[in-house]
């Protein structure tokens, strides 16, 4: 109950504040399957349960407190083959990412009022 009156005292009410701002009613590149979202559902939750972020975050910075110390008495582990996977599989990622991504940077960028329309429109 109180969560609901702190958010209803910063957020006004979504049917009040909240548009619905289309990205683009004709994609140059369609999106693959997994890519398809209800952006306007997740933006109707995110903008309900914007509060989630705050817990979120509180539980973040106290279970860093709390590795600190449980493994202020231990060794250190050996991580170097798990974290060149890691760093092998984000270097995939970031690959596949600017594949996906630049074609329609490219576009937007040097189409009509490019820069304006990439930072200001979308």
């Amino acid at each position: 109950m109180a969560a609901d009156l702190f958010s209803a005292s910063i957020v006004p009410p979504m049917e009040e504040a909240y548009v619905d701002w289309p990205i683009k009613d004709n994609p140059t590149y369609l999106p693959y399957d997994f890519e398809v979202i209800n952006v306007t559902s997740s933006r109707q939750w995110m903008w309900q349960n914007w509060t989630c972020t705050l817990y979120i975050s509180v539980f973040y910075v106290i279970s860093i407190y709390l590795g600190q110390l449980f493994m202020r008495s231990r060794s250190p582990f050996n991580l170097r083959g798990i974290l060149a996977i890691w760093n092998f599989g984000l270097a995939l990622f970031s690959f596949a990412a600017f594949a996906r991504v630049a074609p329609e940077l490219l576009e937007v960028v040097t189409g009509h009022n490019g820069f304006y329309r990439s930072v200001c429109v979308r």
